[in-house]
């Protein structure tokens, strides 16, 4: 996968994919309103665009602007001038609604928020999605929603979570969580060392199985899916659902019972690779371990 068509969010909202059945929504929003933070804009730019957009597409506002424009003395006229000829000619509203802005600070503030959301929604590179008013509303009434980052990020690809929306079946929401969880474990390295305990608790939205006993001891339905998932208990079904993943050509995974650990990839992928990640890993493994010896020996045993 491309950096351009992965969605970005905080570890701790794959606890909503077993709790709310809006989670994919509300992770691809909280996404979206990362990114839009991001970009900056200049008030000029985005009173332009309003301007535009009330004249051709005004369903693409949200009617808390469309309201307020329609209060500003001229403006309507205005901007419905701005297409008169056979030139685009916005000067007159721009100016009508820059020096309502230069008045009313905080319907500048509110300008500039929606146009940034509107350039992460559609001109981003990582997006590029179908925009309407309802979008915008839809971020605010998920906004009071997003919690607090645990710290850890999380990973998705883009078409991943618009083909998981509208799916309800268990099967398909721990497949989510789970490659989430494997995303998030190998971060940004090629391969990485974990059990199954600890993608388990990183399916469920907590960084470390700690974590984990603490958000299921205050939500009774995560605490239900967390049980009716447990590696331990459900290995089984555990394991198929890895199997599927790697089928799907999304992971590679290998299981140490010898060290009682597991080796996990999202990019090496081809099997040659990912023996050779494995036998790399151990040899620097070894030599941590050679290394700390021959600390404590010397320690021990100064000369």
């Amino acid at each position: 996968m491309t950096p351009y068509n992965v969605v970005n969010y905080s570890l701790v909202l794959n606890s909503f994919l077993w709790t709310r059945p809006d989670a994919v929504n509300i992770i691809l929003f909280y996404a979206i309103d990362r990114e839009a933070k991001k970009i900056k804009v200049s008030e000029f730019d985005a009173l332009s665009e309003i301007v535009f957009f009330y004249a051709r597409h005004r369903d693409y506002l949200p009617t808390a602007i469309v309201e307020e424009l329609d209060k500003i003395e001229g403006f309507s006229d205005a901007a419905g001038d701005t297409f008169a000829g056979t030139e685009y000619c916005p000067e007159s509203a721009i100016y009508l609604l820059t020096t309502y802005c230069s008045e009313n600070p905080e319907f500048s503030d509110l300008c500039k928020k929606w146009y940034r959301f509107f350039l992460a929604f559609t001109g981003n590179a990582k997006f590029n999605l179908i925009f309407d008013s309802d979008k915008y509303s839809y971020l605010l009434e998920y906004r009071p929603l997003f919690p607090p980052s645990n710290g850890v990020p999380a990973s998705l690809p883009l078409q991943m979570l618009i083909e998981a929306q509208g799916k309800s079946e268990a099967k398909d929401i721990a497949l989510l969580a789970m490659y989430s969880a494997i995303r998030s474990i190998v971060g940004r390295k090629e391969l990485a060392t974990t059990t199954k305990a600890f993608i388990h608790a990183r399916m469920l939205g907590a960084k470390n199985t700690q974590e984990l006993s603490e958000l299921c001891r205050k939500d009774k339905t995560l605490r239900q899916q967390a049980e009716a998932w447990r590696p331990d208990k459900h290995r089984k079904l555990f394991n198929n659902m890895l199997r599927v993943l790697r089928k799907k050509n999304l992971i590679s995974y290998y299981g140490d019972s010898a060290r009682r650990c597991m080796y996990v990839s999202t990019t090496l992928l081809d099997a040659k690779d990912f023996a050779y990640g494995i036998v790399e890993a151990r040899r620097q493994h070894a030599h941590r371990r050679d290394a700390r010896q021959m600390v404590e020996y010397y320690l021990n045993n100064p000369p």
